[in-house]
């Protein structure tokens, strides 16, 4: 059956016969909803667009980021290939069903009541991702908003994965 999933795992990137090849070792595969995927999409496409804007600036010269001036020495984008990036973003966005999304304000909320749990329940390896879903759960948050907010406060630095399937704050 068609189902939208959640995965994570390691990436390597290595070279082969003069080409750079991209590895994908799946660790951890969930079953999620559309609204999970939706506001993961939006999430990425938000980050994307940020970065691309920073890539601009270090095209036009206005740039003082070292990190985003390391990234475009390495990478020397055109403004045509920032751009096609771009449109691709909005591409994806433009698959988001609008009322399927979860308010920011609503999202805001459950992301402290998970990071809320994560810190009073965590041992010393963290506290495992399902701990998080039945301790929400009890708070009425859904699977999917937990996931989303786990998603989202790994990749805004709030906490990150020691390991599969745990999670600890920074």
């Amino acid at each position: 059956m068609p189902s939208f999933v959640s995965v994570s795992g390691r990436v390597q990137m290595y070279r082969k016969d003069k080409e750079v090849a991209i590895s994908i070792r799946p660790e951890h595969i969930l079953t999620i909803d559309r609204t999970v995927r939706d506001q993961w999409v939006i999430t990425t496409a938000e980050s994307t667009l940020c970065r691309l804007e920073m890539m601009y600036s270090a095209l036009k010269g206005t740039c003082s980021d070292e990190r985003v001036m390391v990234a475009f020495r390495h990478y020397t984008p055109t403004s045509e290939q920032i751009a096609e990036l771009a449109r691709m973003a909005g591409d994806a966005v433009q698959r988001v069903r609008p009322s399927e999304i979860t308010p920011a304000r609503e999202q805001g909320d459950t992301r402290v009541r998970v990071m809320e749990i994560i810190r009073e329940h965590q041992d010393p390896r963290g506290i495992a991702v399902e701990d998080i879903i039945v301790s929400a759960g009890e708070q009425g948050i859904s699977q999917g908003d937990v996931l989303t907010a786990i998603e989202s406060l790994i990749v805004e630095d709030e906490c990150y994965q020691p390991q599969k399937g745990y999670v600890r704050p920074l």
